[in-house]
């Protein structure tokens, strides 16, 4: 939306989704712009410009261009009630250099309310040089798109975040945040690469997640979890949409952990409404609970209704839950080749575990009884 004029534009797209009644009741601001000293139509690294912008907090308006804002060496943001957003309705794009050791955006230690609108955010996997560094068991942060370690009343909206390296498109862990209408895609390295000993990616990986909305949002060929949400109660995913068209990946949706020995809680949290389709190159569907990566752990609370999935190995496992409810979900034409156990006779719609389903609600009839302990198929 643009004021006669002056470049402005309004800050959230959906601003439906921001009037009273969201988790954040933010209130739609107008700002000029753009960043000045940095230009997405060349190939010089912009990072410079771009965090003198974000060092002045505010309103910080970027232009949309070819091949976009060179991001060489990662920026931050390091005042609360900062807001970067497009100055149009097409999105702005910051491009990783090929020698990127870090995420295109962090955020400093303490800082909250941080709007994004209207950005995208391309790792550039293809011509990365840090691709090796990406080992299994390694700390992959630097491989991450975007990492908000205090994301407190966050807006992420309308963005795309695509071509991550490894780890995560995007890792958050925050409370009352608002997370819509943004797409996932292509991020990692599918299990059919020649490179996959371990760096695919999530497209959006909770570390904690408290009292806020993930919703309609649009994840295609991630290749790791679609959706990891790993703590926190009160956190409802809903009505997203999660494809795998032509890249594996292991699992849709998850309420899970983070390691080994861990007991994360989801009482509270609701996973609802989402759309799942495998096409036959995803392990787990939905999984409630992290027993095939670590059987000594424990997903806490948490309630699965109203999902609709098909074409995963299983598409729907519950394997190291405890007090959660399963309620009705519709589950089709599981599909795909599965690795493990070797004695399996799947793919299944719904298995349940019951060893490792302790108070575990459900009115739907399980087809599989299988442990998918320390096994992902």
């Amino acid at each position: 939306m643009r004021v006669r004029g002056v470049r402005r534009v309004l800050v959230g797209l959906s601003v439906g989704a921001l009037v009273a009644g969201s988790p954040l009741g933010v209130q739609a601001t107008y700002a000029a712009g753009p960043c000045a000293g940095a230009n997405p139509n060349d190939s010089v690294a912009d990072d410079a410009a771009l965090q003198a912008c974000l060092n002045a907090g505010g309103t910080v308006v970027l232009d949309p261009g070819s091949p976009g804002y060179i991001v060489a060496t990662g920026l931050s943001v390091p005042t609360s009630g900062t807001t970067l957003q497009s100055s149009s309705a097409t999105n702005a794009t910051l491009l990783a250099a090929a020698g990127l050791a870090a995420p295109l955006l962090t955020v400093s230690a303490g800082v909250n309310h941080l709007t994004v609108v209207g950005i995208t955010f391309d790792g550039n996997r293809p011509s990365r040089t840090m691709l090796s560094s990406c080992t299994q068991g390694a700390d992959r942060t630097f491989g991450n798109d975007v990492y908000l370690q205090t994301a407190n009343a966050l807006v992420f909206e309308n963005n795309v975040v695509t071509r991550t390296l490894c780890g995560s498109g995007l890792k958050v862990a925050g409370t009352n945040m608002l997370i819509q209408n943004n797409t996932f895609r292509d991020n990692g390295h599918g299990t059919e690469a020649l490179d996959a000993g371990a760096p695919w990616a999530d497209g959006m990986t909770l570390l904690y997640c408290q009292g806020s909305q993930i919703t309609a949002n649009h994840f295609i060929d991630n290749t790791d979890l679609s959706i990891a949400n790993f703590q926190g109660p009160a956190c409802t995913v809903s009505n997203n949409l999660v494809e795998q068209v032509s890249r594996h990946a292991f699992s849709g949706i998850s309420f899970g952990v983070t390691n080994a020995g861990a007991t994360s809680d989801h009482t509270g949290s609701v996973m609802s409404g989402n759309t799942i389709i495998g096409r036959g190159r995803l392990s787990f569907g939905i999984n409630d609970g992290s027993h095939p990566w670590f059987n000594t752990s424990t997903s806490l609370g948490g309630t699965i209704t109203g999902n609709t999935v098909s074409g995963a190995i299983v598409n729907l496992l519950v394997d190291g839950a405890k007090n959660s409810t399963i309620g009705q979900n519709t589950l089709s034409a599981p599909s795909g080749s599965p690795k493990c156990p070797a004695n399996l006779a799947g793919p299944y719609n719904f298995d349940l575990y019951a060893p490792h389903a302790v108070g575990v609600t459900t009115t739907m009839v399980p087809d599989g009884v299988r442990s998918y302990d320390t096994c992902i198929p």
